[in-house]
């Protein structure tokens, strides 16, 4: 690694420790049943965020910040270096358990992610901090055995209300930091604005009349979360939670509202646990909405194609797995037969030739298996950057001298979750279709980019979604398409080229393997003017000097 990144990285942890510890200390004042033990922990979110947006590479800084937090606090070095450990796996713990099941950095854009994210990160992974943080102050003697079960329960409600509040704010606004509202839109963003302190104020602020006290006041915030989440995004409900946590924090405190109890303590546990509903409800109806209206404002062709498609692919996987069978007892009496040594010179040519048809049988098999997105994966980390340097030269020989081939391949470009065999597969397969298309040579060119797929662009591409994205792009200056066979390009054995050319299979694996890796892949052709075929992964943590729309015509 050079040394300026090395200096960069390091820099990075020293500030994510940083914010880490002023969090803790700030959580730590409001710590009544044990010094170390609040029920609100920021940094749990702080970390769980910093994890799933930059990787799990800093998790040194998660780890510092811990330690010095509590070293600062109470308890020794030892029972501080356990706390540390503990804070560190439950963030790891919760990113892994993200990344694997809940689709990563955009587990708020569907709501059975959202309630996964719950599950798994606030609910989960947060025991294994409270676990391992209790028993290390109980066996280091600076907690009463006794008292193990109510230090537990407040770390590990804080540290869930700490994922569930503080880690979708921070991952939403980290993935798109710029704010694209029309003026009617700014107008109702400060209208929300101003009945939040309004609400807010007035449910935990006293700023009611005595009588209305013992009602269910806290319902009042109910409907500005909704209203916030079919008007706006998921990164503005997450921060119309978290601005409410933050009145009721403080007028809780102070004696005020419905969570208002006999003990700062259980108030703020009764508190958190409410905010922490209240923060799922309002992020799962804004994925719900997202989702409604962003099919809802793709054109009818366009769906009709995704739906084509779907209808294929799984017509195509179920025929598969029947043919497979079939030609495996073909494979075998052929094998059979072969070992006899009374077939004749025509006989065992006859048979040689049925199983090289079997052979060439169940490579189609295997292709329309990646097609139907039925085939098996093995997705890792990696960056585009590095997979197209690796096959440069490999391509330079496919397209021969009469192609010219260039590169452009942006720095500090995001990861990407994929399979890297298939990866390399796409690259290929398009590299050759563009080959294909220029009998008498031209221009070809591969881009990698980091950009934002926004709302309006979903809008307009069916089967696209929202987020920070990885895009590879594969540009001609070949024959070009038309409208035609741009609609169907995609299908299985549909093929331009003549008989003997070809299976067909190529884009149709190509579409398969990106469908299958949460991706999107669209096409810009015009006949005479070239192709470009444009693959949008979503992007997993890595640096981020992105685009704010997609650079390549699509």
């Amino acid at each position: 690694m050079p040394s300026f990144r090395l200096g960069t990285y390091w820099a990075g942890i020293a500030l994510l420790a940083l914010v880490y510890l002023i969090a803790g200390k700030l959580g730590l004042q409001l710590a009544f049943v044990h010094p170390n033990a609040t029920a609100v922990w920021p940094p749990t979110g702080i970390a769980l965020a910093a994890l799933l947006v930059w990787g799990y590479r800093v998790w040194p800084g998660i780890f510092l910040g811990a330690y010095v937090v509590n070293v600062a606090t109470a308890g020794s070095v030892a029972t501080s270096i356990g706390i540390a450990v503990g804070n560190t796996l439950e963030g790891l713990v919760g990113a892994y358990l993200i990344n694997r099941f809940a689709n990563g950095p955009h587990v708020f854009d569907r709501p059975p992610d959202v309630f996964k994210f719950a599950a798994l990160a606030g609910l989960g992974s947060t025991m294994v901090s409270a676990t391992i943080g209790v028993t290390s102050l109980a066996v280091g003697g600076y907690a009463d055995w006794a008292t193990f079960g109510s230090i537990w329960l407040t770390w590990w409600l804080g540290d869930a209300a700490g994922a569930l509040i503080v880690a979708p704010v921070l991952m939403l606004w980290s993935t798109s930091f710029r704010v694209h509202w029309r003026w009617d839109q700014a107008m109702e963003a400060a209208l929300v604005g101003l009945l939040i302190v309004l609400a807010g104020s007035s449910v935990f602020g006293g700023l009611v009349f005595s009588h209305f006290q013992p009602y269910p006041l806290e319902f009042l915030c109910a409907p500005l979360l909704v209203w916030t989440a079919f008007r706006f995004t998921q990164r503005e409900a997450a921060t119309a939670t978290l601005l409410i946590s933050g009145f009721a924090i403080v007028g809780t405190l102070r004696g005020y509202g419905p969570f208002a109890r006999g003990t700062s303590h259980e108030s703020l546990l009764l508190l958190q646990t409410f905010m922490g509903i209240m923060a799922m409800i309002a992020l799962s109806v804004v994925a719900a909405v997202s989702e409604r209206r962003q099919s809802g404002d793709v054109s009818g062709e366009e769906l009709r194609q995704i739906q084509k498609m779907a209808t294929l692919g799984q017509l195509a996987g179920g025929i598969v797995h029947d043919f497979k069978s079939i030609l495996f007892v073909i494979r075998l009496y052929s094998e059979m037969l072969t070992g006899k040594g009374s077939l004749g010179r025509d006989d065992r040519k006859a048979i040689e030739e049925i199983a090289k048809a079997t052979r060439r049988a169940s490579s189609l098999t295997t292709q329309l298996l990646a097609f139907s997105r039925r085939q098996a994966m093995q997705p890792i980390l990696l960056n585009l950057n590095e997979v197209v340097s690796t096959m440069e030269s490999m391509l330079h020989r496919l397209i021969g001298a009469d192609i010219v081939l260039t590169t452009v391949l942006a720095p500090s470009l995001g990861q990407v979750k994929v399979d890297p065999i298939q990866l390399e597969q796409v690259l290929l397969n398009l590299v050759v279709n563009a080959r294909d298309a220029m009998p008498q040579g031209g221009q070809l060119t591969i881009e990698t980019a980091n950009v934002e797929l926004d709302g309006s662009y979903v809008r307009q591409h069916a089967g696209a979604r929202t987020g920070s994205h990885v895009m590879l792009a594969v540009r001609d200056t070949g024959l070009g398409m038309d409208a035609a066979t741009q609609a169907r390009m995609f299908e299985p054995f549909f093929t331009t080229k003549g008989e003997g050319n070809g299976t067909g299979l190529g884009l149709s694996i190509i579409y398969g393997i990106i469908k299958q890796s949460g991706g999107y892949i669209t096409v810009d052709s015009e006949l005479g003017h070239g192709t470009t075929f444009t693959v949008y992964l979503p992007r997993i943590g890595g640096p981020v000097d992105s685009t704010s729309h997609p650079p390549a015509s699509a």
